[in-house]
């Protein structure tokens, strides 16, 4: 049996009157929507009589018709103009989000993730308040429904979130902040509505969700900071996806995250509108919203970070500890055929500061080195080329000169014998190169042993001084000659000394440049010459005593190019130790010496001419200033 247009129109005036005679909310917003919409019943009845009016019945009969083709016309015209626009918005508007359900999550346990400890206990309580809500609820506890991972890049915080996906059992949304940004004014604000109501709609059919917004800074930074007027972008005045006047966006997520709004249809809203639907209690949703973020939360937005949202944990996801980067190397080398000469000890101290992303790669480039030069097992020097390549980038083009590379070599085996023989406490020599890079020709590394804080004293500072400057004492003792690479050596000496006097009061005179907020004056400049000579002096003395273990190194150097740091520990060992352990109580007598000469030439001048004497203190201290 067809269904005719008619009785479609009869079934429809019966359940209109229906809903009209026995539902009050219906009937009073039918005759309010009525009354709102008069004037487009007005108006054409009052054009059709006036058709009737001038035209007469066959005038008007001819013309109504085209006149009702032309408006659908025009209608049709419109809507197929909207669904173009719709369209477009849909296919530039959809966010980057992956979508995991429970049984398609990534196989990943809480070991694959290897870092902070405390970190990982709180992503594990996390998850659990999902798993166990009645149970909070029960006993009056609110679980925490956002958190954000900040810290240094690579670090672990997206594996982590993709672990929480794992382990959670119910669907996570893993998306990129950046996409949720439209190119449009309030496309921004559209996707996040849309996001937030799929979000609501999995939590109700999987009993919970996680929604991770990895970048957030993309969206969230400050609002009081970010720039307006903008054609586009993300808070742009006239096309920006933030909208007018703000970031859209992030006020839209900030309200989803709220649960200001109901996560309501558009079917559902107009149900509700003409009350033909039940207003149902409020819903607690179980979602758990994650960010994370590379900036300070400084410069995040107050509202976003706030306790409640984002804000009610907050978890610093930085670089991995000497326990966790061991962990770390044996994790990601563990499917490869390593050589017996693996040091993960040194490879700890080697890689200080590195990130776990940094440690990946450090060892799939090692195995694809070797895989590349047809070996079999991933030897020690292997990884050491790659970590030294990821701190200080790849090698010059342009190699040392000939007839420069032995001095060259010397100079650095200066430095690498002071480093072995005379580190500061918690240090070691990590290996000795000629291949220039981008910041240096060649250099001597330096790491600490272990990562506790160790308190430096003056003994410390001095041998500091001494690794710099025992370079200017080989170039004249073995050289013969002075070279302009001690540039920065020199530097860093007196750098070191001018703290030691005005900084770190190991001077004559207690004293600190800190409180006053200015510039060492022309004594405490020439007080750190003093010990900048003094320690000099020491080290010609130092370089004559050692001089054989300095020319094997930098012999060694020439051959090899690069020496790991124990082979620069083996081979200045293998010539024995220095005969003094401690340097400070050998230069405290060369200072004391010094001082001796100078107020014996201070009194020479006096007896020759005291005028002269005091033209000469005057005009040092002015040269020194």
């Amino acid at each position: 049996m067809t269904i005719t247009t008619v009785g479609l129109l009869e079934l429809a005036f019966v359940v209109c009157a229906g809903l009209l005679l026995f539902n009050n909310r219906f009937r009073s917003k039918f005759f309010l929507t009525a009354w709102k919409m008069k004037f487009f019943i007005i108006i054409p009845a009052i054009l059709v009589a006036l058709a009737y009016g001038t035209l007469g019945t066959a005038g008007a009969n001819s013309l109504l018709p085209q006149v009702l083709i032309l408006t659908l016309t025009i209608l049709q015209a419109l809507l197929f103009s909207l669904f173009q626009i719709f369209i477009m918005f849909w296919a530039m508007g959809r966010p980057q989000v992956d979508w995991y359900f429970p049984g398609d999550a990534p196989d990943l346990d809480w070991s694959d993730w290897i870092g902070s400890e405390e970190v990982k206990k709180q992503a594990q309580m996390m998850v659990a308040s999902l798993e166990n809500w009645n149970l909070y609820e029960k006993n009056g506890t609110k679980p925490a429904n956002g958190a954000i991972f900040y810290g240094p890049p690579g670090t672990g915080k997206s594996l982590l979130a993709k672990v929480i996906a794992s382990k959670a059992k119910m669907p996570v949304c893993i998306a990129a902040s950046a996409s949720l940004n439209g190119p449009f004014v309030a496309m921004g604000m559209l996707i996040v509505k849309a996001l937030a109501r799929k979000i609501r709609k999995n939590a109700e059919q999987y009993g919970g969700c996680v929604a991770f917004l990895d970048e957030i800074d993309a969206i969230g930074l400050s609002r009081g900071t970010q720039g307006s007027g903008g054609m586009l972008g993300g808070s742009g005045f006239m096309m920006g996806g933030g909208g007018m006047g703000g970031n859209g966006t992030l006020q839209s997520l900030l309200t989803e995250m709220s649960g200001a709004t109901d996560g309501a249809t558009w079917l559902l809203k107009l149900k509700k509108r003409w009350g033909l639907a039940n207003n149902k209690a409020k819903k607690n949703w179980r979602i758990l919203w994650i960010a994370a973020t590379n900036v300070d939360l400084k410069m995040l937005d107050p509202a976003l970070i706030r306790a409640g949202r984002f804000g009610s944990i907050k978890l610093y996801v930085g670089n991995p500890n000497d326990q966790s980067r061991v962990s770390l190397f044996k994790h990601y080398l563990r499917k490869k055929t390593l050589a017996p000469d693996i040091d993960y000890e040194q490879l700890r101290q080697l890689s200080r500061g590195m990130t776990g992303a940094d440690i990946e790669e450090a060892c799939e480039a090692a195995a694809r080195t070797v895989i590349f030069e047809g070996r079999e097992t991933v030897q020690y020097d292997d990884m050491w080329k790659q970590l030294r390549f990821i701190k200080f980038g790849p090698p010059s083009p342009v190699d040392l000169h000939p007839t420069a590379k032995r001095d060259v070599a010397r100079h650095e085996a200066g430095h690498g014998a002071a480093v072995v023989d005379y580190s500061p406490a918690g240090w070691m020599c990590s290996g000795a190169t000629l291949r220039p890079r981008e910041d240096f020709l060649a250099a001597v590394f330096r790491e600490r042993e272990d990562e506790d804080y160790i308190l430096a004293d003056r003994e410390d500072e001095l041998r500091t001084i001494l690794i710099a400057l025992n370079s200017r004492a080989v170039e004249e003792l073995i050289c013969g000659k002075q070279y302009t690479g001690v540039t920065s050596d020199l530097q860093n000496a007196m750098s070191v000394a001018i703290n030691m006097v005005t900084v770190f009061g190991m001077g004559e005179k207690l004293t600190s440049r800190l409180a006053t907020g200015g510039e060492p004056g022309p004594r405490a400049i020439r007080e750190a010459e003093r010990i900048v000579n003094a320690v000099y002096e020491f080290a010609k003395r130092y370089t004559a005593e050692r001089r054989e273990a300095i020319e094997h190194l930098a012999n060694e150097l020439v051959e090899k190019t690069d020496l790991t740091g124990p082979q620069v520990i083996e081979i200045i060992r293998s010539h024995g130790e220095p005969s003094i352990k401690f340097i400070a109580p050998e230069i405290d007598k060369i200072l004391a010496e010094m001082k001796e000469k100078e107020k014996a030439e201070q009194r020479e001048l006096m007896a020759l001419n005291p005028m002269l004497a005091g033209g000469e203190e005057s005009g040092t201290g002015g040269k020194a200033h």
